[in-house]
């Protein structure tokens, strides 16, 4: 009896070895089967398809991170990133392991409604290295995702408790100095 390892759909079966053929002809999100080994249970996976170019879209639109500050983390040129945005060029492999690696935080990012999450990468919060850092180093796991899911939650909750949101107070000009401070008297 043969084992088929692959992927099989409504009218397509796709085999492992051929995975440089088939991504394009999936939908991202879409349900793969997985041939059960032994006694395992099949389970439906989440095939993710997107293109590098639907990566770096996904993590511009909710990560916001700075053109120059992609270019620094590929360690490419800004032109590079203008590229993969385009289209018009790919990542070489580690790149693109990392594409989809900030991609995939973009989307927990996303999930968990994390507002901010520009100001969240550069938080160095993390034995005094940012995501960035970690991402570009290789050294980011799911331990750093959810730590700054919690953080950005408890900033939202604390800003939400501080009666700052709804309030219909006008803002006051006593903040400058010329209002809170008296002036010297002139000893002219």
């Amino acid at each position: 009896m043969a084992l088929f390892i692959g992927y099989v759909g409504t009218g397509a079966c796709y085999g492992h070895d051929l995975g440089a053929r088939w991504p394009h002809r999936v939908h991202n999100g879409t349900s793969v089967y997985s041939p059960p080994i032994g006694d395992a249970e099949p389970a439906p996976a989440r095939l993710d398809v997107r293109s590098a170019k639907e990566h770096i879209e996904n993590i511009r639109a909710v990560l916001d991170p700075a053109i120059s500050d992609l270019a620094a983390l590929f360690g490419i040129t800004r032109q590079a990133i203008y590229k993969w945005i385009n289209g018009t060029s790919s990542p070489e492999e580690e790149n693109l392991q990392r594409v989809v690696e900030l991609s995939t935080l973009a989307d927990r990012f996303k999930a968990e409604n994390v507002g901010r999450a520009d100001q969240l990468l550069k938080l160095r919060i993390f034995s005094g290295q940012s995501l960035l850092d970690l991402v570009r180093q290789g050294a980011w796991t799911e331990q750093h995702t959810l730590l700054l899911i919690a953080e950005a939650n408890a900033m939202r909750e604390s800003y939400q408790r501080s009666g700052a949101v709804g309030s219909t107070t006008r803002p006051s000009e006593d903040w400058k100095s010329s209002v809170s401070i008296p002036a010297a008297p002139d000893l002219g």
